[in-house]
């Protein structure tokens, strides 16, 4: 048996259910005590509508400050933040709407399995996806990680020291309903508090179908080598080679299956967020131009890593998928299954068919997503970039 150290090491979604449950978006039970799920419902709904209404008050200030004639830098460093938790609360929504964290089950599921395994070449290929998520997600992490903390420190620091600018508010602009200087204070924590949650949330958000993604990944790489070994002992009676064909079919087919449920429920997200990735580069982009070097410019710059990061992890990732289910074809080819009896070369003419047609992670109901498209991302947001320049700097 694995142990509890070894299993988190190798697994591919440990470190997603640990954000998963603080932000509230984990379904599946992680405790046996009644009282504890009830409450964790409660305060799933409690954090998200608080989030919600703070994602609110942010687009109601920005239109303020649009109305108002502000500055170009807070009008850019405002847009970059209501766009931001705006993409929050829509992917918690669809999230939770399309079933995501359910997916979850057949993870839990399968991974105990696939680290059990005897074979050592199962093992060490689901153990390198593993380390491909848990470098890509710390990556992740520290950035974003990064971003957060030289936002609130450089915050904080403006407050104490007492040199915000003139028209300069500390953290962001917020729309509240009662006076901001009576009850300063308060909307000073409320601000830091949000802030700590915009963290956990868009880890939670990024990290969960990078889970999910790289498990994909993890079952085709190992259906290829079954594939490749199914007709390598000589002695086997033809039946048992039929089942273990028919086995690997089924296996096929449950992947097939996971990987539509996972496109399905994510390629809405994928497609507002690539529409919108150009403008929020752009707009991280365009404040770091407009600032002077400071403590604001550097959390700009972590941020525009962050963006740049989270786009290209998730490019390669689905990019990932879609080479190795077309492997499923090359696999069949390196077996001997041409030299096989009848109903067994029928049965692995199904999955070369099958496989013919290359799973995806879509935008949308367009094209995939792949590196090419995230660098399509970039020259649209290149292409904004000077427009904004040209007009406002």
């Amino acid at each position: 048996m694995i142990t509890n150290s070894f299993k988190k090491m190798g697994s591919v979604y440990e470190r997603s259910k640990f954000f998963m449950i603080i932000t509230g978006l984990w379904m599946l039970p992680f405790t046996d005590n009644p009282i504890l799920r009830k409450f964790y419902k409660i305060y799933s709904v409690v954090l998200h509508s608080v989030f919600g209404m703070f994602s609110l008050s942010l687009m109601i200030r920005f239109v303020e400050l649009v109305t108002e004639g502000a500055k170009s830098d807070t009008l850019f460093g405002s847009l970059t933040l209501t766009i931001i938790l705006t993409m929050m609360i829509y992917k918690i929504v669809i999230y939770l709407k399309n079933g995501i964290p359910y997916l979850f089950y057949q993870v839990v599921d399968e991974e105990g399995k696939y680290l059990n395994s005897s074979e050592e070449e199962i093992r060490s290929t689901y153990l390198k996806q593993a380390t491909y998520f848990n470098w890509t997600t710390s990556i992740q992490i520290m950035c974003t990680f990064f971003t957060v903390a030289m936002f609130i420190v450089s915050n904080i620091y403006k407050k104490i020291t007492h040199s915000f600018k003139p028209g300069e508010v500390f953290m962001y602009e917020v729309w509240v309903p009662f006076d901001k200087v009576k009850y300063d204070m308060f909307i000073s924590v409320f601000d830091v508090c949000m802030v700590t949650i915009g963290f956990f949330n868009n880890v939670a958000v990024a990290t969960a179908p990078q889970s999910l993604m790289v498990f994909l990944t993890a079952q085709l790489r190992i259906l290829q080598i079954r594939i490749r070994k199914v007709f390598i002992s000589s002695n086997i009676k033809e039946q048992t080679v039929i089942f273990k064909v028919k086995e690997l079919i089924r296996r096929h087919q449950n992947i097939i299956q996971f990987a539509t449920k996972l496109n399905d429920g994510i390629k809405n997200v994928i497609f507002i967020e690539y529409i919108l990735a150009s403008v929020n580069v752009a707009a991280a982009l365009l404040h770091i131009l407009t600032l002077e070097f400071s403590g604001e410019m550097i959390f700009s710059i972590f941020h525009f890593l962050l963006l740049l990061v989270q786009i290209f992890i998730l490019a390669f990732t689905a990019q990932e998928i879609n080479t190795q289910s077309f492997n499923i074809s090359n696999a069949v080819y390196e077996s001997s299954w041409i030299d096989q009896s009848e109903p067994i070369k029928r049965m692995m003419h199904i999955m070369l068919m099958r496989a013919q047609k290359p799973l995806a992670i879509s935008i949308g109901p367009f094209r995939p997503m792949n590196i090419e498209a995230a660098l399509m991302t970039l020259k649209g947001a290149y292409s904004y970039t000077s427009l904004m320049i040209q007009k406002y700097i």
